[in-house]
């Protein structure tokens, strides 16, 4: 092997096992150790570096001649790497397809592998270091090539995933890092979205300032509670929501019913509790209930001048809008246009279609959308 092939191999093992795969080795290694480990991807992703380069060195001092032995050693790794970070994600056929796959590669490339490196140039031939860097042949980079893409698809966690982990691991840390992953994607799972809204609790702004800024998943209010499956101490376990809230959540009990009980028990007052509540019920579109609890919540929310949270406040606005005799009676003149306009661009379409994704542009980070097309939502995730 070249001076810059396994040179490329050493940044790409780092890059995967850092990068790429940083937040399933901590979990891992925290399972490991029963311990919680600090999310720092990069110093674990560069012990198992130095682990693997280690253990192929003394492979290539074993058969410091044979090309098929370098072959099958790094293949090896590769696989066992992917293998590694894919124990969490994947069952036995999907382990047996990576160990498959991986045996082909090796069988076609040590085939190939006999095929001799070209001569250093006689211009570089009394630079043997240089030499030997640059000296690689489009064998050895196809070779290389094959195993990074072996590698990116072959590790079994998704997207949604490493969201996951790397939310929950920042939670523990650096909570404001939690917001910056996967901020660009719509890919969402009631997992990732219990975790975003405990992250937005426990800002000064609420859950009622900035639930809907976030993809919301089919499964309601039960999707604001941590679930416990496939979550080990590493990550970030339910119980960690309870005592956020200050109150244990009883076998059996409704999502709804149990973030009812914690606002009842803080006193029914802006904080954590309430929002949870509230914004539940925003989730179920009970506006009714919603409005009923809501002036417990903001007895002054009604008088001139009083601002509430932005997403009660177009529940509000929506329900005046809505009922004939509504309940509540809010004035917000810049969120009533922005309401008038919302329904006048929905009424240029017949289609639901159309006016799913036409108003999902401008307004998907809205209640009204969501109220409106909830329904939808949750057949498109069906």
């Amino acid at each position: 092997m070249t001076l810059l092939f396994r040179t490329l191999f050493a940044l790409f093992l780092l890059l995967f096992f850092a990068k790429g795969q940083g937040d399933v080795l901590i979990r891992l290694f925290s399972s490991l150790f029963d311990t919680l480990l600090p999310p720092q991807p990069w110093l674990w992703g560069g012990l198992l570096t130095i682990v693997w380069l280690g253990a192929l060195a003394l492979v290539q001092r074993a058969f410091p001649r044979s090309r098929r032995a370098a072959v099958i050693s790094h293949t090896f790794a590769v696989w066992f790497a992917v293998a590694l970070v894919s124990v969490p994600f994947a069952g036995l056929w999907h382990q047996l397809a990576l160990a498959a796959v991986g045996a082909a590669l090796a069988v076609v490339f040590v085939r190939l592998a006999p095929r001799p490196v070209p001569a250093c140039p006689a211009s570089l031939a009394h630079r043997r270091l240089w030499c030997s860097f640059w000296n690689v042949n489009l064998l050895e980079l196809l070779w290389l090539t094959s195993l990074c893409v072996y590698a990116g698809l072959g590790a079994a966690a998704s997207d949604t995933d490493h969201y996951e982990l790397r939310t929950a691991q920042a939670l523990r840390s650096t909570p404001e890092d939690a917001y910056r992953v996967g901020e660009r994607s719509l890919a969402t799972t009631p997992r990732l979205f219990a975790l975003r809204c405990r992250l937005m609790a426990s800002e000064r702004s609420g859950l009622g300032e900035t639930l809907f800024e976030q993809p919301v998943p089919p499964r309601v209010s039960a999707s604001m509670l941590i679930p416990s499956e496939r979550f080990s101490p590493a990550d970030y376990p339910a119980d960690s929501l309870y005592a956020f809230l200050q109150t244990p959540r009883r076998t059996g009990e409704k999502a709804l019913d149990y973030f009812q009980r914690c606002a009842h028990r803080a006193g029914m007052k802006p904080g954590p509790a309430a929002d949870y509540y509230l914004c539940a019920l925003l989730l179920e579109r009970r506006l009714e209930r919603f409005v009923a609890a809501l002036r417990c919540v903001y007895p002054d929310g009604d008088r001139a001048g009083h601002r509430l949270p932005r997403f009660y406040a177009q529940a509000i606005i929506l329900h005046q809008k809505r009922r004939t005799n509504p309940t509540w009676h809010y004035k917000d003149n810049a969120m009533s246009e922005n309401y008038r306009n919302y329904s006048e661009m929905g009424d240029t379409l017949s289609s639901v279609r159309h006016r799913y994704n036409l108003l999902r542009r401008s307004y998907g980070n809205t209640y009204w959308w969501f109220y409106d097309f909830a329904t939808a939502l949750n057949a498109q995730t069906k």
